[in-house]
């Protein structure tokens, strides 16, 4: 019973995948990358794939608590590299 309970608590502690925050962060990246942040916000698109590399060693090692906030920090530097290389393109004139 004992060992029961104890693995029942530290099952509990893990907490569910955040799948869905992985899903995010991965789909603002691909969108930065599309935009051309590499060119108009490397550091913003940098920041965005350091956090990114990190969420997904939180998450291989089931650290679930730091891989969504680190997929959310993700997520957040690529769309402000997007976003901000969609005003950068609009001030120069370039296109796609």
């Amino acid at each position: 019973m004992i060992i029961g309970l104890f693995n029942l608590t530290l099952g509990a502690c893990v907490g569910p995948a955040p799948l869905e925050d992985y899903t995010l962060a991965y789909t603002s990246l691909e969108a930065a990358r599309a935009a051309r942040a590499s060119k108009f916000a490397p550091g913003y698109l940098n920041q965005a794939e350091d956090y990114y590399r990190q969420a997904l060693v939180d998450f291989e090692d089931r650290r679930y608590k730091e891989a969504r906030d680190n997929f959310t920090r993700a997520r957040k530097f690529a769309e402000k590299a997007e976003n901000y290389t969609v005003l950068k393109k609009a001030e120069t004139g370039e296109s796609e």
